[in-house]
């Protein structure tokens, strides 16, 4: 249980992180275009990671 804990808050923190470190370096190199595309593949591959956590949970759960 303690596994999904911690993954929850990683997800929380890289959250943070996008909305808070790559929109002010996308200041600094003056290329949202560039920037915004990273942003929507992290958050794609965060949504991924998130259902991935959701079925090895549902996996777990179902084996015990």
């Amino acid at each position: 249980m303690y596994r999904v804990f911690i993954a929850l808050i990683v997800l929380l923190l890289m959250a943070v992180m996008i909305n808070v470190i790559i929109p002010h370096t996308a200041l600094l190199f003056y290329s949202p275009g560039f920037y915004n595309g990273i942003v929507e593949v992290t958050k794609l591959l965060i949504l991924l990671y998130i259902l991935k956590i959701a079925l090895d949970v549902r996996e777990q759960t179902r084996h015990s």
